[in-house]
């Protein structure tokens, strides 16, 4: 990958349209263009908060992790932009859950949450 990365430990990708997004164990959060394979220009690069992050779930045009103290952040996939944060008690454990409109996840320590995504 050519642009500002140097060796990251990417943790999680997804893929929305034309955005290939990486979340990194050094807590950054990337949107790189896969429309010509050849340059991939980083499109965006956006530092989390501190803590750890978990895996990177990308649904109809956002990007959701969970990161550190900061519980359950929402990008937008394609430019990066933040869109909503969500305290969370732990961190996530287990696979994520789309049904429909809903996002379900479950803590480290067991409690169920619940998230409709609202446009």
């Amino acid at each position: 990958i050519k642009g500002t990365l140097k060796k990251p430990s990417i943790i999680s990708v997804g893929i929305t349209g034309s955005t290939l997004v990486a979340a990194s164990a050094e807590g950054f959060l990337w949107g790189i263009d896969i429309q010509d394979p050849r340059a991939m220009p980083v499109r965006y690069q956006t530092r989390l908060p501190e803590g750890a992050t978990s895996r990177l779930i990308v649904h109809q045009g956002i990007a959701l992790l969970a990161a550190g103290d900061a519980g359950l952040l929402v990008f937008e996939s394609r430019t990066g932009r933040p869109l909503q944060s969500t305290a969370l008690v732990g961190t996530t454990g287990g696979d994520p859950a789309w049904n429909g409109a809903y996002l379900n996840l479950i803590s480290e320590y067991g409690q169920i949450y619940t998230f409709r995504q609202v446009r």
